[in-house]
């Protein structure tokens, strides 16, 4: 091998060697430091659950009367829950005529309506009054005969802040 020959060998394989080392530098060494922790999740999925006696007997109303007894619902589940009033729409068209509240609300302004929060395992008794008109007279009355409040009437839990309808 001839000097020329020599040197050029010998420079290629010095940048060869040099660009070698240039892409280790920029890579890294391959080390590199970690830590991991490690947690556990708890939970228990909630479930909404009451009981309540709806039955409730208003006898018979003539105008002018206001007649009241009350229903007794329980949270026998593990969350809190808001209850809701749901009156038969053939009860609700009767708002001129009636009026019915349960828990101090008018129940026929919607088709669900809030009448409170019951807490895990709370006891609220929901007073239930019914007024008639004293205006209502036979000419009226006929859209109150027989009209029948205890159709579809039904309490409806949800979660907090949760409608119904939703």
């Amino acid at each position: 091998m001839n000097k020329r020959t020599t040197r050029v060998v010998g420079f290629v394989g010095s940048v060869a060697a040099t660009v070698g080392l240039l892409a280790l530098a920029a890579t890294g060494t391959g080390a590199y430091f970690s830590d991991t922790e490690t947690g556990t999740i708890k939970g228990t999925v909630g479930s909404i659950t009451v009981n309540a006696d709806l039955d409730v007997d208003l006898g018979t109303v003539l105008p002018g009367d206001t007649v009241s007894s009350a229903t007794t619902v329980t949270n026998t589940g593990n969350s809190p829950v808001d209850l809701w009033v749901s009156i038969p729409a053939v009860v609700r068209a009767q708002h001129a005529l009636i009026d019915l509240n349960v828990n101090g609300t008018n129940v026929l302004t919607a088709d669900y309506v809030n009448v409170g929060r019951l807490d895990v395992g709370g006891q609220a008794t929901l007073p239930v009054v019914l007024s008639v008109d004293s205006s209502v007279d036979n000419d009226s009355h006929g859209a109150l005969q027989g009209l029948n409040l205890s159709t579809g009437y039904k309490v409806v839990a949800t979660q907090i802040n949760v409608h119904p309808a939703s």
